[in-house]
């Protein structure tokens, strides 16, 4: 049986917005409310998009429209 590691997802909040890495490579960014975009994730890498659940607790992947878990 082959298993899959998990991808290493690290999430950075600075000043302005929210970043989302998958381990090193910069995926995705969330300007924060108010500002230009404000609220919503701008795909950084080809493939790549960031969905928030409706209550903001959680965050889904994908990649070329496959769910990442």
């Amino acid at each position: 049986m082959t298993t899959t590691k998990p991808p290493d997802v690290r999430i950075r909040f600075n000043t302005d917005e929210v970043l989302v890495y998958i381990g090193d490579l910069l995926i995705a960014k969330r300007p924060r409310p108010g500002t230009p975009h404000g609220g919503a994730w701008i795909s950084l890498e080809p493939g790549w998009r960031v969905f928030t659940s409706p209550d903001f607790k959680h965050l889904t992947f994908e990649y070329n429209s496959v769910p990442v878990q």
